[in-house]
């Protein structure tokens, strides 16, 4: 048996700059054989990197939230408003994730303190796949748009968790307008992107009509 060898290579649009090479060998046995080789050019590492540091800085956001839960949900807290615990509770206010029966009891101030940490870090949780997929996506097509478009949501977060945490929802704007502006361009990006290496309208064709 022969082994049959395809070569892939993607270009991400610059001469010369290969950003995927895959060597795939195929063995006509009962079990075939694929060996793959990934090459991956500096402007897509640095891509890769802002993409680690965004879900770096969600999970600092979920010590922030967990800071805040430690600041309400004291030991004189529970103590004074449910002694018939006797000490049978968890110390961080577990499970009440700020409309539970602990947070019923806490000041205004201590809820909407506690609220805004929990809704900055549930805010990056629930974007958190979608910036990660479209920013690796349009980093292959478009690098060096895709990590200055990374960088500037990487700042929006900054700017949106300080805003919520110390000046309530509406001050969140700021950084909510910047975040905003960049996942839109790169999910712009990502589909342009595809839809040109799927082959445009033409090659669209060719994969749904028969």
């Amino acid at each position: 048996w022969r082994p049959r060898h395809h070569r892939a290579t993607a270009h991400n649009g610059h001469q010369g700059s290969t950003l995927f090479l895959c060597d795939l060998h195929f063995i006509t046995t009962d079990h075939p054989s694929i060996m793959v080789a990934l090459e991956v050019t500096s402007e897509y590492s640095a891509v890769l990197l802002v993409a680690c540091i965004i879900a770096f800085q969600c999970l600092i956001e979920g010590f922030g939230a967990g800071g805040a839960r430690k600041t309400v949900f004291t030991k004189k807290f529970f103590e004074t408003n449910f002694p018939e615990l006797k000490g049978k509770y968890n110390p961080q206010g577990y499970p009440d994730m700020g409309s539970g029966k602990y947070s019923q009891k806490l000041s205004f101030d201590h809820w909407l303190l506690f609220n805004n940490a929990q809704r900055v870090h549930y805010n990056f949780i629930e974007h958190l796949t979608l910036i990660i997929t479209v920013l690796l996506v349009s980093g292959i097509f478009f690098p060096k748009y895709a990590l200055w478009a990374g960088i500037a949501y990487s700042i929006g977060r900054v700017l949106y968790g300080l805003g919520y945490k110390n000046g309530g929802a509406s001050a969140r704007v700021p950084g909510a307008l910047i975040l905003d502006v960049s996942l839109v361009s790169l999910f712009g990006m990502a589909v342009y992107g595809t839809f040109q290496a799927a082959g445009g309208v033409a090659g669209l064709k060719v994969l749904v009509l028969p």
